[in-house]
């Protein structure tokens, strides 16, 4: 009788260290980084750069050089034949509402604004329409992120690196509308006050014969690429002259420096708002998340406790019963 007790325990005691090793499983284990969060797939990388460094670092760059050159030249854009019949009060309205939102910034607020049209002003207009085209782009890139899961389930798949476990997808921060929009302001709130100090920083030109010739480090940074990028538009478009307006500088020229300016700014932008933007929807679903939880505790409460390997355990005992009661068949013959 005793063997009979010993076999009996020997299947108890198997069944349990095996249902037991389901939350031990190394391969499981493996997925895991040194934070305790399931390693990020290579779907989901990718999926990152097509939606911030793709869609919305080319389209905010393409929007806000176009706004751009229009707040500066919009009357005479106006003229060209780019623009259909019906269409050229927009650049019209760009000129003229920019053009307000200056002299506003220079009697209000005492902004400088020279006869060329530069200055602290300027330079405030600029990243302050930088920020409106991306407010723009906001709209898209939530849909994006609303589809993420979808996109990176996808591109996984294509590259064979689709995990054992949908929770990766889901341990990604819930973006929406608001915390894009969200990662913007913060975004802004640095680099509109960085962009405009480094406009009214000035020094000399080193190795120009003109010694009193002073430019803002933004100028020394763009006008150089600036200069690059306009030579390179006469190259491909040599028929394209746009003439110059009064005292401001040639237009292909400030289109130059406004590419070379967008491309770096909007750069900035889009490294900001992807890390601010997640950071804002991680802590509002751990906010819902605490709620949930503080909600659900007195019904949890409630409940008998039981441990997953009793109840795992429990669910084969039907098994092991029928098991035992052939073990004590077969010694009583």
């Amino acid at each position: 009788m005793g063997a009979v007790q010993e076999n009996n325990q020997a299947l108890v005691d198997s069944t349990v260290t095996k249902q037991s090793n389901l939350f031990e499983d190394p391969s499981k284990q493996a997925e895991y980084d040194k934070d305790g969060k399931l390693k990020r797939t290579a779907g989901l990388k990718v999926t990152d750069a097509l939606f911030y460094w793709g869609v919305n670092n080319i389209g905010v760059f393409a929007i806000s050089v176009g706004f751009t050159f229009m707040s500066k030249y919009g009357d005479k854009m106006a003229e060209m034949k780019i623009f259909p019949q019906g269409t050229k009060w927009f650049p019209e309205m760009m000129f003229k509402r920019t053009g307000k939102v200056e002299d506003f910034l220079v009697n209000k607020f005492n902004m400088t604004k020279n006869k060329q049209g530069t200055g602290s002003a300027e330079m405030t207009r600029m990243v302050a329409l930088s920020f409106l085209d991306g407010c723009i782009m906001a709209f898209p890139i939530a849909w994006l992120e609303n589809n993420r899961t979808h996109v990176a389930r996808t591109i996984d798949d294509m590259l064979g690196t689709r995990p054992a476990t949908d929770d990766v997808y889901e341990q990604e921060p819930k973006q929406d509308l608001g915390t894009i929009l969200a990662g913007r302001i913060l975004t802004a709130g640095i680099v509109i006050p960085t962009a405009v100090a480094m406009d009214c920083i000035v020094a000399g030109i080193a190795g120009d014969e003109n010694k009193n010739t002073i430019k803002s480090l933004n100028n020394h940074l763009f006008d150089g690429p600036g200069a690059a990028v306009t030579s390179g538009i006469k190259q491909v478009f040599p028929k394209l002259d746009l003439k110059p307006s009064g005292t401001l500088p040639k237009p292909l020229d400030y289109l130059g420096f406004t590419m070379a300016f967008e491309a770096f700014y909007t750069s900035v932008c889009t490294g900001g708002l992807y890390i601010m933007s997640r950071a804002v929807a991680t802590v509002k679903d751990n906010f819902f998340k605490d709620k949930d939880n503080e909600n659900n505790q007195p019904q949890q409460d409630a409940l008998p406790q039981q441990s997953p390997t009793s109840a795992l355990a429990m669910s084969d005992m039907p098994v092991l019963e029928g098991r035992v009661a052939e073990n004590e068949k077969a010694m009583a013959l």
